[in-house]
């Protein structure tokens, strides 16, 4: 009981340090917090050779090409991201801004990928900061956050 005492103590203690004052809240940004890369890949070889910055659940899998260093970008130039579907279907992204009111982020998914494998896309994310991604393909769901770096950073230009 002592011990539960000490838990509950420290959780209070540690709550309250952390938690914004009313002024503190209003100046304060909202912290990004990232989905962390897949330690896993696509099963398929060719595919999982693309990229070490893989986001997957088994059945849906998005790759961020290498030549972006693991860093996601604003800017019309969009980012190549190779998705692989386990599933058969078409795919579809969607994305919000979770830190600031922003249009949605743009999707380009080509033709002529056939309804399972590897697709090639382009997502083309509007402003930088904090953003969900969301991709599907027959009733699949691949959910991650990124944090979107200025346009004016990306190496690959």
């Amino acid at each position: 009981m002592r011990h539960l005492f000490s838990v509950l103590l420290l959780l209070v203690t540690a709550c309250s340090a952390i938690a914004p004052s009313d002024a503190a809240s209003t100046a304060a940004t909202p912290q990004c917090l990232v989905t962390p890369y897949a330690t896993g890949t696509p099963p398929e070889p060719n595919t999982a050779s693309f990229t070490s910055a893989w986001y997957g659940n088994g059945s849906l899998w998005a790759g961020l090409d290498r030549a972006y260093e693991g860093k996601w970008y604003a800017g019309a130039q969009g980012v190549k991201v190779l998705w692989y579907r386990s599933a058969e279907g078409l795919l579809t992204i969607e994305g919000t801004r979770l830190d600031a009111a922003a249009a949605p982020l743009a999707a380009r998914i080509p033709e002529g990928y056939g309804l399972q494998g590897p697709q090639s896309t382009s997502i083309e994310f509007p402003t930088e900061g904090c953003w969900k991604v969301i991709g599907q393909a027959d009733g699949q769901v691949l959910e991650f956050i990124v944090q979107v770096h200025p346009q004016s950073e990306n190496p690959v230009k």
